[in-house]
């Protein structure tokens, strides 16, 4: 199976795994409700100031997991469109 493997956080075809110290996070991916991320621009950077995060991939739950709905994970943009690719391979292969 492949993955992508980040600093803190492995991709899967069908789950993500965040890397904490008390132990790994399991996320599966009929569990996510939205994913977004906010390119970190000097324009993003005035424009959502208040909301942080730029440069995190924030990852939105339908229930909660150790009571989060929400997760994030800091990756750069360049690995954020290897992503998308590495997702779509994997819903053409199922198809």
């Amino acid at each position: 199976m492949e993955n992508l493997q980040y600093k803190k956080t492995i991709f899967y075809a069908n789950e993500i795994v965040f890397q904490k110290k008390k132990g790994n996070i399991i996320i599966n991916v009929t569990d996510i409700k939205h994913i977004s991320y906010i390119k970190p621009t000097l324009l993003n950077y005035l424009l959502f100031y208040n909301q942080g995060f730029l440069g995190h991939l924030k990852i939105y739950l339908n229930k909660e997991i150790r009571k989060k709905r929400k997760y994030h994970a800091k990756i750069k943009y360049k690995d954020v469109i290897k992503l998308r690719e590495f997702f779509q391979k994997e819903i053409d292969v199922m198809k």
